[in-house]
């Protein structure tokens, strides 16, 4: 199926992409295969953006008159403010941030939704999507949900329409994706992924790929403040949206106990309490039942646990074919990151989990004043003050030693650890 249609698609056919924020153009290349010696001139280009019709986009109107840049040589370093190219990761000034009442316009204008996930989804992209694409469907909607990876059968509760490419998607939403790279390569997502019209996220990490960007970094978890937003859309929380949402806020807070958790969290859920979440089952179903297969992959980590820096650190790891071998469900892995962290005097807890191309995923959790996206982000990654991870390519050696040096740093800027300690 073609995908979604962009206010920048017959540029991006000639290998990059433009686009106004605040005022000013923006021209960069979206492939490697751009940094060649061309050179572009756009003549009249001319986009309008108005009416109830295109209520789903920004209305603005934008006219650019012989606008060139020229690409410089593969290998030369001309060309300032030419970046390589990371992945798919587009360059955060395309982003424009918008409040909540203009996105609830956006959503409350378009049709043939498309709602991403990101990889290895958690409950709280998930519930995300579940109950944005039950508040569509209450609209009259046409909606679908598409991931790059399957759904945990733990949270199959939920009532989901996924994406079979019936419909040609005309407005794409990522709900609790800071970055490009975490929407995955699976079920032709990065084709739509490249052209998100809004992302809906928490994490101040969040890179600014889509064309608009609601963001509530406060927030601790994404259907923590899509609450409001569906309200907003004239939709009626129902048992079935609340479900959703409060499985998003109790995965993400750690059932309430993590330092992200805030009264509003606590006012939130009482809101979807009221309006008929299920909490007992939920609870019971997400923090109080563990498979044979998550206990196996436990005690493997545990085995492989080690301290580093007067034993304020500790990290445990799981190679690709241990997780193969315990058959383990990803989601079920996410709850061992907090395992390391939760021993007695550790203040920062490291998770090291290969993926099938033998890179490392690492979660970082963390206590105190140590900030876990500081760490994450020096190493490409990104998240939360307490929890924050990154992906590492490399044998286990390297990437502990990368991570490790990082977590130095941040003891050290704490006052935990001397200046001189190795």
């Amino acid at each position: 199926s073609a995908a979604p249609r962009s206010p920048y698609r017959h540029l991006e056919l000639c290998g990059i992409a433009l686009g106004i924020h605040k005022g000013s153009l923006r021209l960069f290349a979206l492939h490697p295969a751009c940094a060649c010696e061309i050179s572009v001139i756009f003549v009249a280009f001319r986009y309008i953006l108005t009416g109830a019709a295109a209520s789903h986009r920004p209305k603005r109107a934008v006219e650019i008159y012989a606008c060139s840049c020229a690409f410089p040589k593969a290998g030369t370093n001309g060309g300032e403010g030419i970046v390589p190219n990371r992945g798919r990761e587009k360059r955060s000034l395309m982003t424009e941030s918008v409040d909540r009442q203009t996105a609830v316009l956006r959503l409350r204008g378009a049709d043939d939704i498309l709602i991403l996930c990101h990889k290895n989804p958690d409950g709280d992209t998930i519930g995300c999507a579940g109950a944005l694409y039950l508040a569509l469907k209450a609209l009259g909607k046409n909606a679908a949900i598409l991931c790059s990876d399957t759904i945990p059968k733990m949270y199959d509760y939920m009532e989901l329409r996924w994406f079979d490419g019936s419909f040609n998607p005309a407005f794409v939403v990522a709900v609790d994706v800071a970055s490009i790279q975490l929407f995955g390569e699976n079920n032709n997502v990065p084709q739509y992924a490249a052209h998100t019209n809004l992302c809906i996220d928490h994490h101040a990490s969040n890179s600014g790929y889509a064309y608009e960007t609601l963001l509530d970094p406060g927030a601790a978890a994404a259907c923590e403040f899509l609450l409001d937003v569906i309200v907003d859309m004239g939709v009626t929380i129902t048992p079935q949206i609340a479900n959703c949402l409060y499985t998003g806020i109790a995965t993400d807070t750690g059932c309430f106990k993590f330092a992200s958790t805030t009264p509003r969290t606590h006012m939130a859920a009482a809101r979807l309490m009221e309006a008929g979440a299920d909490v007992e089952k939920l609870n019971a179903r997400l923090f109080e039942s563990r498979s044979h297969a998550r206990i196996t992959a436990e005690r493997m980590a545990m085995e492989s646990l080690e301290y580093y820096f007067n034993d304020l650190c500790a990290v445990i790891c799981l190679t690709w074919d241990q997780i193969e071998s315990s058959g383990v469900a990803g989601a079920e892995l996410e709850d061992l990151t907090s395992l390391p962290r939760s021993i007695e005097g550790v203040e920062v807890g490291l998770t090291y989990r290969q993926q099938q191309d033998g890179s490392f995923r690492i979660s970082v959790r963390t206590s105190g004043n140590i900030d876990a996206c500081n760490i994450a982000r020096r190493l490409g990654g990104g998240g939360h003050a307490r929890a924050a991870g990154c992906e590492i390519s490399g044998n286990l050696d390297n990437a502990k030693h990368a991570v490790l040096e990082e977590v130095r740093k941040e003891l050290q800027r704490c006052g935990l650890l001397d200046q001189d300690a190795g």
